[in-house]
């Protein structure tokens, strides 16, 4: 008779296996899923970007991003 303590590797052992295998035999499109998603319509969105001004980063810097931000919202259309 096997102890309680052996069981237990044994099945964390056994548990670690399928999932490794789980890992190995599944569909590769799977993962990118949410990526090839589009939503039907004109979904509404809101960006929202925080800005540090307090000096920690450089006005250049925040300068680039908030350019960034506008450059988005006008090739999407928000």
């Amino acid at each position: 008779m096997l102890r309680r303590s052996r069981l237990k590797a044994i099945g964390v052992g056994v548990l670690a296996l399928f999932g490794l295998l789980y890992l190995v035999t599944r569909p590769r499109g799977a993962t990118n899923t949410a990526q090839q998603h589009v939503p039907s319509g004109q979904p509404p969105a809101v960006i929202v970007t925080v800005m540090d001004e307090t000096g920690r980063y450089s006005k250049a810097h925040l300068d680039l991003v908030k350019e960034n931000r506008k450059l988005y919202a006008e090739k999407w259309g928000t």
